[in-house]
């Protein structure tokens, strides 16, 4: 670009800013930033423009600048470390910025963390720049965003499913109704309770078929999309067997008027095929698509995709085929490999320097693909980090320790981190992480780590399945119907609707405080079908109110009301965590788990799960809340709540307390740690030995055996400045000693990269640290 051509150049700010971000770029990417900025006149938003680029490394920038227009879809295979959530983010960023109402964004992730923190840093980054743009621009976009469709595939399907359209005739239709689904339809969290029974009506008496096995069979039909008659045609005659449990279940959740999770897309993929206008409406509205960690879709997630991207060319999918880790749930790799078969003209770019982790550790990574992957997939990461004289952080060599038993495995790393938080006065226990392939392993490390008086937390994929979770959001759902009511939002069939879908969480409430309703005043309530006109009739609270027996249940339930009153009363200058504060506090359920004179474990363990539930609410109202009334941050916060009480919101949260982090590899997939203890590296554990691998094809096999191999490379990946590998001769494995062999992936990585733990010869080192530590 000439300066006669980029008039802007005049700019003595945007000139120097625009010489230094061309100095490392080659003519394809300098041609990028060029046509990017020759589309835009104003000089406060080039000025923005180029600023974001000089944040970015060259591929960065010239993915987040991505014409679609003359280049199609893109695909970014991202290495691990490479900066894919900064790319994904700034390409967001970049549309709002030139115009593009965020309303007219989807942005799909895997994990409602992930699509929190890019929500997240978007607000961020537009306060830094409020003041330079107008005051109401700026409170529009901050609404807006709030307000974007960022989340995982399960809460945008959850989305659509309650959305709803009026038509010409004035009638309210929910998509969901469109299905035949009641529109107050609950999601089945856990399907055991339900399909084991269908399980055991078919199979109680047959040792031969497991209910894992049928439970595993049902789920990849539904990530299949498969039709009961599509099963017949193609199901092998031992798969035909379940076909009947899997119809008793699908039975039974429509007469509970239930969904599970692998419903949620399936329904949506059927509302597109058996209604194009509300497809076609979506497609209008969504005018950019983006999907974060591509490698990870299924077929159903695919197709979803496919509908809503249709013909147009801004598609915009982040990935990495290294780290696809869910195959076992569905996931397919091709998907990503294919991409460009399934979208001809597409460009491609590779993010491959990688910020997180040392050299060594990086060399390491490298090494482990390279023998297996044919060379033109083989992605080669790029460490960064380098020291105070420009040269190349090297690191800490990796350490392997084989040790004579689990025992000594565990000891080993107690040693360990003793020895590094000596040696760094600013280390803190939370900086550590010891990741494992099994659960099993964590039994070990947990019982020593206790003996030893070393702080630890254990990831709990659970959380939000926890009664008292779902407790107080039953509170809040009964308290987002009396809000909408008492603001005029609900009335005739409005109404109804929403009395329908709130009733069962009003059911909830009369067993739990303020209420505690005596078995025979349930019996009473009982005979109330519709609850929820308790809160919206007067004459229907009265009618119950007499029929309750004594003076302290009227006044309980009238006590619920009143809280929930002042709540409204308050409701534009209240917030989802002032609400949860008086749900746990002024109804009295905190007293349940911290009145008792001797708590059990259990009572602790659940205050503690509720004072977390605090700090979840006051994270989404700093991330998700602004602007938006309390009505919409209460539905907002049980969607969330929802979706990440599914099977399929794998990724851990690294521990805020100053604790040592224990998780599987699957929870730490796109989490990092100083220091990373990768235990259990044997041949059955890593790659992981399957009870059914007897009667696995060859090809079966060697999927499996890839999908091992890259959550090996995960594992290592999660290092940012030490990395140990630990395996074991002898340990105790569901309650057996066995031997074992090193993992057959430990071999991959050079010699020269590792060096050999020692804690064993050390003996009188070892001695000494534990007399230390016992008279502490």
């Amino acid at each position: 670009m000439s300066e006669e051509q980029a008039i802007w150049l005049n700019d003595p700010e945007i000139k120097k800013l625009y010489l230094k971000r061309v100095e490392d770029l080659n003519p394809v990417q300098k041609n990028v930033l060029d046509t990017a900025l020759k589309k835009h006149k104003d000089p406060a938003q080039i000025l923005q423009i180029i600023s974001i680029a000089n944040r970015l490394n060259p591929e960065q920038m010239e993915a987040m600048l991505h014409d679609h227009d003359t280049a199609g879809p893109l695909l970014i295979f991202a290495g691990a470390g490479s900066g894919k959530t900064t790319a994904l983010t700034y390409r967001i960023i970049y549309l709002i910025l030139t115009g593009v109402n965020p309303q007219n964004i989807l942005a799909l992730t895997f994990t409602v963390k992930a699509a929190e923190e890019m929500r997240s840093r978007i607000r961020k980054f537009f306060h830094l720049i409020k003041d330079k743009m107008p005051e109401d621009r700026f409170s529009f976009l901050e609404v807006q965003i709030s307000k974007m469709w960022v989340g995982t595939f399960h809460s945008i399907c959850l989305k659509m499913l309650k959305d709803e359209t009026v038509e010409e005739n004035g009638r309210i239709i929910i998509n969901c109704d469109r299905l035949g689904l009641p529109v107050g339809f609950g999601i089945l969290e856990n399907p055991y309770s339900i399909l084991k029974v269908c399980f055991e009506s078919e199979f109680a008496g047959d040792p031969n078929i497991k209910y894992d096995t049928v439970a595993s069979k049902i789920e990849h039909w539904k990530n299949e999309l498969m039709a009961i008659n599509t099963i017949r045609d193609k199901a092998s005659r031992e798969e035909k067997k379940f076909i009947p449990v899997y119809e008793k279940y699908q039975n039974t959740l429509k007469q509970k008027g239930l969904i599970d999770f692998n419903d949620m897309i399936m329904l949506v993929v059927e509302l597109f095929e058996k209604c194009p206008e509300i497809l076609f409406r979506y497609r209008r509205r969504f005018k950019y698509v983006l999907v974060d960690e591509y490698q990870d879709t299924n077929y159903a997630q695919y197709k979803f995709c496919k509908y809503i991207v249709g013909d147009s060319k801004n598609y915009f999918v982040v990935g990495d085929d290294d780290q696809s880790i869910y195959e076992w749930r569905g996931a397919d790799i091709r998907n990503i490999l294919f991409f460009e078969q399934d979208y001809p003209g597409c460009k491609t770019i590779k993010l491959v320097k990688n910020y997180r982790s040392t050299a060594n550790i990086i060399y390491a990574a490298n090494e482990v693909f390279k023998s297996v992957k044919p060379k033109h997939l083989v992605k080669q990461i790029e460490p960064v980090k380098k020291k105070a004289d420009g040269s190349e952080e090297r690191g800490d060599t990796i350490t392997l320790y084989t040790a004579e038993d689990d025992t000594d495995e565990i000891n080993f790393i107690v040693f360990e981190m003793n020895e590094l938080k000596t040696k760094f006065c600013d280390l803190k226990w939370n900086d550590f992480a010891v990741l494992y392939r099994s659960h099993e392993q964590s039994k070990i490390v947990k019982r020593i780590f206790e003996e030893r008086k070393i702080p630890y937390i254990v990831y709990n994929p659970y959380f939000w399945q926890r009664k008292e979770i779902q407790d107080v959001c039953s509170y809040l759902h009964v308290l987002k119907f009396y809000l909408n009511w008492r603001s005029g939002n609900l009335s005739g069939q409005r109404l109804e609707l929403a009395g329908f879908a709130v009733n069962n969480h009003i059911r909830r409430l009369y067993y739990l405080p303020p209420l505690s309703f005596s078995s025979i005043e349930n019996e009473v309530m009982s005979h109330i079908f519709d609850p929820y006109k308790l809160f919206t009739e007067d004459r229907v609270l009265e009618s119950m109110l007499n029929r309750l027996d004594g003076t302290k249940s009227r006044d309980n339930f009238l006590m619920l009301i009143e809280i929930f009153s002042d709540i409204a009363s308050v409701s534009s200058s209240s917030s989802i965590s002032l609400a949860v504060e008086d749900i746990l506090t002024r109804a009295g359920y905190m007293d349940i788990y911290t009145k008792n004179i001797n708590p059990t474990a259990q009572d602790r363990e659940s205050a503690r799960c509720l004072a977390a539930l605090k700090e979840e609410a006051a994270d989404f109202e700093r991330t998700r809340g602004v602007g938006l009334s309390l009505i919409e941050q209460i539905d907002s916060f049980l969607d969330s709540a929802s979706i990440r009480s599914s099977p399929t919101e794998q990724a851990g949260l690294k521990s805020s307390d100053d604790a040592v982090n224990l998780m599987s590899l699957h929870a730490a997939k796109g989490l990092e740690f100083g220091t990373v203890f990768f235990i259990g590296l044997e041949e059955g554990i890593i790659p992981m030995q399957h009870f059914s691998a007897e009667k696995l094809s060859k090809k079966e096999k060697q999927k499996r055996l890839d999908e091992e191999r890259r959550l090996f490379y995960v594992g290592i990946t999660r290092a940012k400045e030490r990395l140990y590998l630990t395996c074991a001769t002898r340990r105790s494995w569901y309650g057996k000693q066995k031997m074992f062999e090193q993992s057959r992936f430990l071999k991959c990585i050079p010699k020269e990269l590792l060096e050999k733990g020692s804690f064993r010869t050390r003996l009188s080192d070892k001695i000494k640290h534990f007399v230390v530590s016992f008279f502490k």
